[in-house]
């Protein structure tokens, strides 16, 4: 009898594994049109994630694949499955063909001849051409990127104006009287025909960044005896080929070097835009009173609202995070759920005059719907030790888990384990009092989750206070370069800095107990040293006014150019009008150009109103020239525009805006037409030009990090955005 029933339990074991096994099958399907190539995995669910890659290159992360290879052949197509729920990933591929559609099989050719007499004259060809024995005619529409058109199958065209030009030729045809051929070709004319006045060649003049956690360092090259670098950074002026700078919020912030050659009496001016994305200290948000909250709809059974408390600030900005899901601008959302649980979202004000943000969770719980039956391990728990005052470890009971998600709370503050899959949790006690100890068994096999909570006190935490009657601080100088030094002996514990003040602006903050400072000009300053005993977790302030006087002996440039820079502002009664305003020069020798970039608009005055037609990123070029010195400068900068929330004006166009920014290797634009994209550099070079598809993500891991500017163009419009490359 024994016998008989291990034979039938090996049986329905063996049935049991052949059925998860055919309800589970790994592979993937494919279809192809042309050069696009269509496929769909067998068997996908929530627990899952794939990725699509040709010879080891990521061309797609959804569960169904769309790609349109640029030449037809035969390609490895590879899909990855990772399964999140059970540990276990695979690759399978499978070998593809693609063949080109039948207007592909004619390759449309531009070429471009330089007039070696005219300057800016260049005289352009196409292939293929009509022949008297082909049936096949072709139609020709020229755009030489001046306003300038043509039909001509040869057409020749002259530029007026220096500049970069995209020159484009679409070609038609019919194959067979039933297909109709479109192809388009582009190349860029670089134009340059105004007779150069400068000495200098300036093409050599780079600048380098690094940072480590808003520790900015600016360097320029090359390194000549000749060459004065100068610099205007976040309302600060530095002299030096290499400076060090700190940001005092999380933003944006433009820079300018000038560089001057005081052999050859010349200058050029280079901008461009760094991000902070790191904070110096924690924001205060303790005045704003922030809350949020969630309702159950009555008489509808899984509908959930969700709200956070409004601010009149206009500073603020309300998102909405559903899970891992950002929705930006909302203060308020409403969603339906067809299952019990506890469903985390969290409301994120953001500050954007300062860069401040923080982020506010809860759990929205649902329990109106049929519930599973829920069965729970006998020994399921935890315990909680103190380890050494104000340690605490928390261990989670053994059980058979391998169904279970498990989450800890300590006082509404979500904490991590001490390694992966560790059972064993560590939390460190800010003061005494008591502490709400929870843990989360969430059941991802049958969908039941329950909380466990306990609660902890303690009064083992010392309050000792700190002793700062020896701190202070000397300083001695020499002409305008001074020294500083705090009087505090050394301590592990403590950590000191110190910053320079003039007026209402912070023109020096440096880490340290000991600091050397040049001032550039003469006048009175706050100088303040800051400590704290980290042990203690106390700290303090002082401060003293420090006199410079001393006369300045630094060879001034003789250009009135030298050093200055434009004003940026935007119109109380209209965001999208932006007031862009030069420097004043009383002699009357400095005229004024103004270019923005995108528009044939030019304007000679000294304050330029301009209204922008839509949200992006623009650059704006001021160049003046000094008629009584003979001399000139240019100052480019990168201008974002934001028309408002009320205003639905470029909407479609944010729709745009790249992800993730900051980037690292692929980046998407959530599109649903091709897109030419155009990516700039901070010296307003293209160094980057592509054509891609719907939904395809463009790859930048190979360029250099920095600040770039982006530009899509699509059917019926275009949008701008700076990108930030790490």
């Amino acid at each position: 009898m024994k016998s008989l029933l291990r034979i039938l339990a090996l049986f329905l074991l063996l049935l049991f594994v052949k059925t998860s096994s055919a309800q589970s099958k790994v592979g993937f399907s494919t279809q192809s049109q042309c050069l696009t190539v269509y496929a769909s995995p067998y068997y996908y669910d929530s627990c899952e994630s794939i990725s699509w890659s040709v010879s080891n290159t990521v061309i797609g992360k959804t569960s169904s694949l769309k790609y349109t290879f640029s030449t037809a052949g035969t390609y490895t197509l590879c899909m990855k499955v990772v399964n999140n729920c059970k540990k276990w990933d695979t690759t399978i591929c499978q070998q593809i063909k693609v063949a080109a559609c039948p207007c592909d099989t004619t390759k449309v050719v531009m070429k471009i001849t330089k007039d070696t007499v005219t300057c800016g004259k260049y005289k352009f060809n196409v292939t293929p051409k009509n022949s008297s024995n082909s049936s096949i005619k072709y139609t020709y529409s020229w755009d030489f990127g001046n306003s300038a058109t043509s039909t001509n199958a040869d057409p020749t065209q002259t530029y007026t104006k220096d500049g970069s030009y995209k020159t484009c030729v679409t070609v038609k045809w019919t194959l067979n009287s039933t297909t109709n051929c479109t192809k388009t070709v582009c190349e860029t004319i670089t134009v340059k025909c105004s007779t150069q006045t400068k000495k200098c060649d300036w093409s050599k003049t780079k600048i380098s960044i690094t940072n480590k956690c808003n520790a900015f360092k600016f360097e320029a090259a090359p390194a000549d005896s000749c060459i004065s670098y100068y610099w205007t950074l976040d309302n600060t002026k530095y002299k030096g080929g290499v400076i060090d700078h700190k940001f005092s919020t999380k933003d944006s912030f433009g820079y300018c070097l000038i560089a001057y050659n005081s052999c050859l009496n010349c200058d050029t001016t280079i901008c461009g835009v760094v991000y902070n994305d790191c904070l110096p200290k924690a924001c205060n948000w303790s005045n704003y009173q922030l809350n949020t909250g969630y309702a159950n709809v009555k008489d509808s059974c899984g509908k959930i609202v969700m709200e956070a408390t409004a601010i009149k600030d206009t500073c603020i900005r309300i998102d909405f995070y559903w899970g891992n899901t950002l929705i930006e601008n909302k203060r308020a959302w409403s969603t339906r759920v067809t299952k019990n649980g506890y469903y985390p979202f969290g409301f994120r004000y953001v500050n954007k005059c300062t860069g401040c943000d923080t982020t506010i969770w809860k759990y929205a719980v649902v329990e109106c719907l049929s519930k599973p039956k829920c069965t729970w391990p006998a020994n399921m728990g935890f315990k909680v030790v103190m380890t050494t005052c104000p340690k605490l470890k928390i261990g989670i009971n053994e059980f058979d888990d391998s169904c279970f998600q498990i989450t800890a709370v300590v006082n509404n503050t979500t904490i991590k384990p001490l390694a992966n899959n560790s059972r064993y949790y560590e939390y460190t006690m800010a003061q005494n009092g008591k502490y709400s100890i929870c843990l989360n068994f969430k059941n991802l096999c049958t969908g039941c989750d329950t909380t466990i909570c306990t609660t902890w006190s303690t009064d083992c935490i010392k309050t000792t206070k700190c002793d700062w009657s020896k701190f202070g601080f000397s300083y001695g100088n020499k002409c305008k370069t001074y020294s500083f030094e705090s009087t505090l002996p050394n301590d592990s514990c403590i950590v000191q800095k110190m910053k320079i003040v003039s007026g209402n602006t912070v023109i020096y903050y440096e880490t340290g107990s000991n600091h050397t400072y040049t001032f550039k000009e003469n006048g009175y300053y706050n100088v303040c040293f800051w400590a704290k005993n980290e042990c203690l977790n106390c700290d303090t302030w002082i401060c003293q006014t420090v006199y410079v006087n001393c006369k300045d002996t630094t060879p001034v440039n003789k250009c009135s150019l030298q050093g200055k820079d434009f004003g940026v502002g935007t119109s109380a009664k209209d965001s999208c009008v932006k007031i862009f305003e030069a420097p004043y020069f009383a002699n009357g020798c400095v005229k004024y150009k103004w270019y923005i970039e995108g528009s044939s608009i030019i304007k000679t005055s000294r304050t330029v109103d301009y209204k922008f037609p839509a949200w992006g990123a623009y650059m704006v070029k001021l160049v003046m020239t000094d008629t009584c010195n003979k001399c000139d400068t240019a100052i480019t900068k990168v201008v974002g525009v934001y028309c408002g929330k009320a205003s639905t004006q470029g909407f479609e166009s944010r729709l745009w805006q790249p992800q993730p920014n900051p980037a690292f290797d692929n980046i998407t634009f959530n599109n649903s037409e091709a897109l030419n994209v155009e990516l700039i550099n901070s010296l307003g070079q293209t160094i980057l030009t592509k054509k891609i598809q719907a939904e395809e993500a463009l790859y930048i891991g190979d360029i250099a990090n920095g600040t770039y500017y982006i530009r899509l163009t699509g059917t019926a419009k275009n949008a701008s955005y700076v990108l930030i490359k790490q």
